[in-house]
């Protein structure tokens, strides 16, 4: 069990921070540099379709993960148990920073406010890299 939900695990984070890396480093600069917000939604249509589903098998998949290693919430009584728990914190600022974005920027996007939808995206990518980071940090320690 434990192979196959590292391996979903993986799976999703691939796409996820794949994803995140193709907006932040091609679509978002064209983005600001044209002022021109539709390269930005059409992208998130797209990538929407294949990023939310590699989110949550990256979230089902760590909490399997996190019952296997039999870490509780919020755990940082070991090294593993606190690297799961800041990045269970990290999925937690990226699923508001989603929502956020989702409900209350890209509805109302416009040229004026791709500054505060590109710190969103920045943002997510960052944090994306860093869990990333924390997962490899698991196997092969800090």
């Amino acid at each position: 069990m434990h192979k196959w939900l590292v391996i979903l695990h993986s799976l999703g984070a691939c796409v996820w921070i794949g994803g995140h890396l193709l907006l932040s480093l091609k679509y978002l600069p064209e983005s600001l540099r044209l002022k021109n917000q539709e390269i930005i939604l059409s992208f998130e249509r797209k990538f929407e379709k294949i990023g939310i589903p590699a989110l949550l098998i990256q979230l089902i998949s760590g909490i399997g993960l996190m019952h296997l290693y039999h870490i509780s919430w919020f755990d940082f009584s070991t090294q593993i148990a606190s690297i799961i728990s800041i990045k269970f914190i990290l999925i937690i600022i990226t699923i508001l920073l989603a929502v956020h974005a989702r409900f209350f920027i890209i509805p109302k996007l416009q040229p004026s406010n791709l500054k505060l939808l590109s710190f969103h995206i920045i943002t997510v990518t960052i944090i994306s890299i860093i869990m990333l980071f924390l997962g490899i940090s698991v196997r092969f320690g800090l």
